[in-house]
């Protein structure tokens, strides 16, 4: 277990009133030696189980009981929140924590939905308290998760204290930089959805959890066409519920696989967890149909060559991609920074020539990975197929009954005909065989071409 795990403090277990106590002591004196000894031993390794040890019990409180839930409310679409249990690699309900639903309509409609699902939420955090709570929530359950959030103060007669309550916010839209609310506060569509404005400071750990380029956690902050354009692709390629569950990040101890960019605000109560994107979701398109037809290999050194500079384009749409001040609320600007453009033109000729690296590297793999029916083969009319490898240029002269020719010298490549595979006939250039034959194998490109 992490830091933050080790925090959970052990709770007494209080009987209610003297009939209780009277109840429960009548009960003890009723109980077998036996019997009080297999219940005392499971406690014991109930309490190994969830949590590898207690650090706060001794032998002088040895009926003391701990105890953690999750509380996870999910998104559009699942009104059960059966979903959040699989987010950031399953982390989020650790072992030994009891889930908690929240069931809400989750719908189109988000104000109602939301509304319906603050009071839900909040009651479910009062039923649980005396134990340690993560309130885990996805997308539109964020939002809801929010409001709840602000209104909750540890100071206030029954609310949890600050070391037994966590947030985790999940594809959040009120990442104050970044968020759609947070870019757009005062968003209204009538019977649809109102922002509630960027994220407000809490004394309860909050973890926001953003991929790259989701366009409700990760909105670009400055008008570009090309910005806008992905983030509408990110829709289907990075905001759904299976691009987080993939995410290996516990936000209960820091750790993880996937590699992430962690922000901390200055007062060390909101974690920001960026998660960067190996390709642009405006690609993703061209990349699946690619991928059913199975034209892949031909297509990624082509994506690959243009996405370099592509997407230094895109990112001239966002604050940075650093993830290195997202607490700051950043409202849509329909003018990009002088500052954020001349940035973007310096990186121009290192993503050119990333891009030409890239191209090169996947030309050089494309023969051993060309599917059967575009491997190149020449067949001539009448004549059976000659594949390019089996016609040299010195068994072309032997057949021929004529000496070969040595090539004169040249820097040029020699992927196509050489002067070897002709012979002289009265200053004119003849075809060895009368008719066409093929090629040496040439680079990929060439193949390529002639695969055309």
């Amino acid at each position: 277990m992490g830091d933050r795990e080790e925090q959970i403090v052990a709770k007494h277990r209080k009987p209610q009133g003297r009939r209780a106590r009277t109840v429960n002591r009548t009960a003890r004196q009723r109980q077998s030696p036996a019997v009080v000894l297999v219940g005392t031993t499971a406690a014991a390794l109930s309490t190994v189980l969830v949590f590898g040890h207690a650090t706060d019990s001794t032998a002088d409180t040895p009926q003391v009981q701990l105890a953690a839930a999750t509380i996870g409310i999910g998104g559009r679409g699942d009104p059960t929140s059966a979903n959040v249990p699989n987010k950031l690699n399953g982390t989020v309900v650790p072992s030994g924590f009891t889930y908690i639903p929240v069931q809400y309509p989750a719908g189109f409609d988000i104000d109602n939905s939301v509304n319906a699902g603050v009071p839900v939420l909040a009651q479910d955090v009062t039923d649980n308290s005396g134990q340690f709570l993560l309130v885990v929530g996805y997308s539109e359950g964020t939002i809801v998760a929010e409001k709840v959030r602000r209104n909750l103060d540890p100071s206030t007669p029954g609310a949890p204290p600050t070391s037994d309550l966590q947030f985790v916010m999940i594809a959040s839209p009120n990442v104050p930089n970044g968020g759609i609310f947070g870019r757009f506060p005062s968003l209204k569509i009538p019977f649809f959805v109102t922002s509630n404005g960027a994220a407000q400071p809490s004394p309860y750990n909050t973890t926001y959890v953003t991929n790259e380029y989701d366009p409700y956690g990760d909105f670009p902050a400055y008008f570009d066409p090309l910005s806008l354009l992905n983030s509408l692709a990110a829709v289907e390629y990075v905001h759904p519920d299976q691009y987080y569950d993939s995410v290996d990040y516990n936000p209960l101890t820091g750790t993880g696989t996937t590699p992430v960019i962690v922000t901390k605000s200055p007062d060390g109560t909101e974690t920001y967890v960026f998660v960067p994107a190996e390709h642009l979701p405006l690609l993703a398109p061209i990349r699946q149909i690619a991928g059913i037809v199975g034209l892949t290999p031909i297509t990624e050194p082509a994506l690959d060559s243009v996405e370099p500079l592509l997407r230094v384009l895109v990112d001239m749409g966002y604050t940075d991609r650093t993830n290195a001040d997202p607490e700051t609320p950043t409202q849509f600007s329909l003018i990009t920074p002088p500052g954020r453009v001349l940035q973007t033109v310096g990186e121009v000729p290192g993503a050119i020539g990333q891009g030409v690296t890239n191209l090169v590297t996947g030309l050089e793999a494309l023969p051993g990975s060309l599917p059967t029916p575009l491997v190149h083969t020449a067949a001539v009319a009448d004549t059976p197929a000659i594949t390019a490898t089996s016609l040299s240029t010195t068994s072309q002269a032997t057949d021929l009954g004529t000496p070969s020719i040595d090539p004169p010298a040249s820097t040029q490549s020699t992927s196509g005909p050489t002067l070897n595979a002709v012979t002289q006939n009265g200053g004119k250039s003849t075809s060895t065989t009368g008719k066409s034959t093929s090629s040496p194998k040439g680079n990929p490109l060439t193949q390529l071409a002639n695969s055309v």
